[in-house]
């Protein structure tokens, strides 16, 4: 295991970044939150990365969220606030435009922070015993206003309410039904559920995964697609690409494709 507080692992075409603060169930610091950024971008430019894993070490948690310890120094008063805010929404938004396909792979506890975080992943698999919560309630304190936003926009309103209204502590089969993960296995099968999400991944074309991810995050923002200029252009830009063209003549010729990296 290493030291780092963050770092990341390679395995053929997966990349993994790992929180690691097993004392503190990796409760995430501001040095955590600013490393975050870079652990993503490093594997993101990797060419031989098709797909990121992000997740806590051990099995006891994916994180109970920020280092409440830090927050007497890091939150005190408002000014103080808006800057710790802007480290974790960097870590929140690299996470949410990363180009490559991302999930999150959850163990135990998911809570605060951690749990906004694992919502910016492209899919989340947890084991059955995993438990969330979002809890500023709790403390007196708020979310700030793009926090809410995958959310909101996985769960809808009524539910998010549920979650942080009351901040309380969910089940992850109440947090499925919720929408908020996409598979909930047994502990025992958590990774292996991961690693056959990933290898999925990894066998489609880059360029496809790139377009759809900027594709679903504009429309989510703007449903009239009033941003784009040529909608019509942008759907049809892929073909006639390599991914395309190799996409084509792996299905006449009844063979998995083989993408380049991108």
């Amino acid at each position: 295991m290493s030291e780092r507080a963050i770092y990341t692992e390679r395995a053929g075409d997966v990349g993994t970044i790992y929180i690691n603060a097993l004392r503190r169930r990796n409760a995430l610091s501001v040095t955590m939150w600013e490393a975050i950024p870079g652990a993503i971008d490093e594997l993101a430019s990797d060419r031989a990365i098709r797909v990121l894993i992000i997740r806590g070490a051990g099995t006891d948690a994916f994180s109970a969220g920020a280092d409440i310890t830090e927050f007497a120094e890091q939150r005190s008063t408002p000014e103080r606030a808006r800057a710790y805010a802007e480290k974790t929404h960097r870590a929140f938004e690299h996470l949410t435009n990363c180009v490559k396909p991302t999930i999150a792979l959850i163990h135990g506890y998911c809570i605060g922070g951690g749990f906004e975080l694992a919502l910016c992943a492209d899919v989340r698999v947890a084991s059955e015993s995993a438990q969330f919560g979002i809890t500023p309630a709790r403390l007196g304190i708020s979310l700030g206003w793009s926090d809410l936003r995958n959310l909101l926009w996985l769960a809808g309103p009524a539910n998010a309410k549920e979650i942080l209204l009351t901040a309380g502590r969910f089940s992850a089969a109440r947090i499925k039904e919720m929408g908020l993960v996409n598979r909930i296995v047994p502990a025992e099968r958590v990774d292996a559920e991961v690693a056959a999400i990933a290898a999925e991944m990894a066998a489609v074309s880059p360029a496809s995964v790139r377009w759809l991810k900027e594709a679903i995050e504009i429309i989510m923002r703007d449903p009239s697609v009033e941003s784009v200029n040529d909608p019509e252009q942008r759907a049809t830009e892929l073909f006639g690409g390599p991914d395309y063209q190799e996409g084509v003549r792996a299905f006449l010729e009844k063979r998995a494709p083989a993408f380049a990296p991108r």
